[in-house]
């Protein structure tokens, strides 16, 4: 995406501003089989040095990181007809520090051979996004999740959040799960009945359960879903199976094309409603407003 978009500016969560994650990068070349999870990073660092300004040191060259009450876009101006800003709402500042001692502990020591980085710890440093352009405000939850902690994630995240103003449109965090689900989210950070959406993850037993959705339709009744997740595996002979439970450990249905929940809301007209359009299998849960 990156490379698409080669005007663009790079952000990542502040706890990776460490010499431990940038060692790790290098690591991930030589040390670590296969793809380690961090080895796109090592690519997005040569993107963001080949495009540095002629003159300017390799060694200042990197992403513009993120922590809870950053400003990351500020457009505004006289020859602007509004207003568009983005703010990091996560990580807070503990929770950086806590994601600095797991990275330190993820470097290879002389030696090791490990397959892939483990994500052993919650979602700690993700970033949420507070979007503003003009008077509509949206709230993008990444993968933050709920703890309960004062200082750590949603916790953390009302403890700062300073503008008065809800939002209408809510990416749903963390897939829908119960363990990203802060009830206070909703009732001061967006308006009644925001229009959420949810996005599914397929590993394991899968992201949202029809639990979750019907949790989530309690509390809002425009919930969009992008996709159903896959389907059942098809039947196969017996020897098949007994053949491919031998050879793979793990399988899945292939997924369909992902679907797409696409909100458009004019600025220009203040009486204007949000309007939501479905591709590719996206869908409306059942007991929302639309179907």
């Amino acid at each position: 995406m990156l490379n698409r978009a080669p005007n663009a500016q790079f952000s990542c969560s502040m706890a990776l501003d460490t010499d431990n994650f940038f060692m790790l990068v290098e690591a991930a070349a030589s040390s670590i089989q296969g793809r380690s999870g961090v080895d796109e990073f090592a690519r997005i660092f040569d993107t963001l040095i080949d495009r540095a300004p002629k003159g300017k040191a390799k060694r200042l060259t990197a992403p513009m990181f993120a922590v809870e009450s950053r400003r990351l876009l500020d457009l505004k101006g006289p020859g602007r007809s509004w207003p568009a800003m983005v703010t990091a709402l996560s990580p807070s500042d503990g929770t950086i520090k806590l994601a600095l001692n797991d990275i330190a502990q993820w470097v290879p020591k002389p030696g090791d051979s490990q397959i892939r980085m483990t994500n052993r710890a919650p979602n700690r440093t993700s970033v949420a996004l507070w979007i503003e352009v003009g008077s509509r405000r949206v709230l993008l939850g990444a993968d933050l999740e709920h703890t309960g902690v004062e200082g750590e994630g949603w916790i953390a995240v009302l403890a700062s959040h300073k503008d008065p103003n809800p939002a209408t449109v809510f990416k749903v965090p963390h897939h829908g799960s119960a363990n990203a689900d802060c009830p206070e989210v909703w009732t001061t950070m967006l308006v009644q009945n925001p229009i959420a959406i949810v996005t599914p993850f397929n590993g394991g037993a899968g992201l949202p359960q029809l639990g979750d959705l019907r949790r989530l339709a309690r509390r809002t009744r425009n919930l969009y879903c992008t996709a159903s997740g896959p389907g059942r595996p098809p039947a196969r002979d017996s020897l098949v199976e007994k053949t491919a439970r031998r050879v793979a450990s793990e399988r899945r249905v292939i997924d369909r094309w992902p679907g797409h929940v696409r909100v458009r809301w004019s600025v220009a007209e203040p009486d204007a409603s949000p309007t939501v359009e479905l591709f590719n299998g996206a869908y409306a849960f059942e007991g929302s407003a639309l179907q």
